[in-house]
């Protein structure tokens, strides 16, 4: 759905399938398989890629999270998203397909890494349901502040499409 462009490694930008199929000449649209393929369909050199390609691809750099992939990808109306680094090289490109691997995690992989993240910064006392992506944690620790940090840790880890905190404390350390 997408070709990057790239010139001594730096994203010049990327050739989609809309550049294709919004290809004219005074005869009319040409067929973008023709084109791709290129086989003439009339008299007239064909254009290049420069001449075709999107100057201004939508990017992501390779230490952003795959829901910051997926929700600029959805923001975009992109399928894909060239991966580029500080200085602008091509690096790879992330497809919606392999957005959907990460959010394809089963209810136990999920839950199993919400109960390591939260074993390790989160003493005692919650239980955590996962049913679809949709997390529960109940229970009770010693300060709301450890409430608020485990909603804030399970909401980061891929596959979450929703926490509900019913979590209690003992303590109310943010109270002034």
């Amino acid at each position: 759905s997408g070709l990057p462009v790239v010139s001594a490694g730096k994203l010049n930008g990327v050739l989609t399938e809309s550049d294709f199929l919004t290809l004219s000449t005074g005869q009319g649209r040409k067929r973008w398989t023709d084109v791709l393929f290129g086989r003439s369909v009339s008299a007239e050199p064909t254009s290049s890629v420069g001449d075709l390609m999107s100057t201004s691809p939508v990017t992501i750099a390779p230490d952003r999270r795959v829901r910051d992939a997926a929700r600029l990808m959805i923001d975009s109306g992109v399928k894909r998203l060239p991966v580029v680094d500080e200085i602008g090289n091509l690096v790879g490109i992330v497809s919606r397909a392999d957005v959907m691997k990460i959010y394809a995690r089963s209810d136990t992989e999920i839950r199993e890494e919400i109960a390591d993240l939260l074993h390790e910064y989160i003493v005692r006392g919650v239980d955590v349901t996962v049913v679809e992506g949709e997390v529960t944690m109940e229970g009770t620790v010693a300060l709301r502040t450890e409430s608020r940090l485990a909603e804030e840790l399970v909401r980061r880890v891929d596959g979450v499409v929703t926490v509900t905190n019913y979590l209690t404390w003992d303590s109310d350390d943010q109270r002034i």
